[in-house]
Parts: structure tokens; C-alpha cells; sequence
């Protein structure tokens, strides 16, 4: 399924491809670099995920039909 997510502060949205690949993994390419990413929903909409040995807790936020990520503060 493939996104368009923009920056606070860029003016062109990037392509970003996300694939399942089961057992709560999922493989993401935002724009020419991909990533494999473990996500586990957590409560209020917030998702722990492992990226490249990483771990980030996700915020979502939905305002019509666009979705409001906050990432690392």
C-alpha cells in the first residue's frame, strides 16, 4: 500500500510503501530507503516499533482525511 508523508516544514510529500510480511512485521521504504519494522500496538493509539535494533514509541492523530504522526518528540 503506498503513503505520501511530509515533514514539518517540506513543501513535497514523499513516497512511502508499506508492506506486511506477518507476525507484526512489515516492511517500509520512504522514498529510495527501506526498512524492516517490527509494530506492536499499544494503547491510545500509540505503536512501539523496532527499527534497526531502535525502539520508538509512535503517536497518531487523525484530522480528516490526513493522519498526524509525532516521532521522537
Amino acid at each position: 500500500m503506498r503513503y505520501f508523508t511530509k515533514q514539518q516544514g517540506q513543501k513535497e510529500a514523499v513516497p512511502v510503501d508499506l508492506e506486511p510480511l506477518g507476525n507484526d512485521q512489515f516492511k517500509i521504504t520512504v522514498g529510495a530507503t527501506t526498512y524492516q519494522v517490527d509494530a506492536l500496538a499499544l494503547e491510545h493509539g500509540t505503536l512501539s516499533m523496532l527499527v534497526d535494533g531502535q525502539s520508538y514509541n509512535v503517536e497518531f492523530e487523525e484530522n480528516g482525511d490526513e493522519l498526524g504522526v509525532l516521532l521522537r518528540g
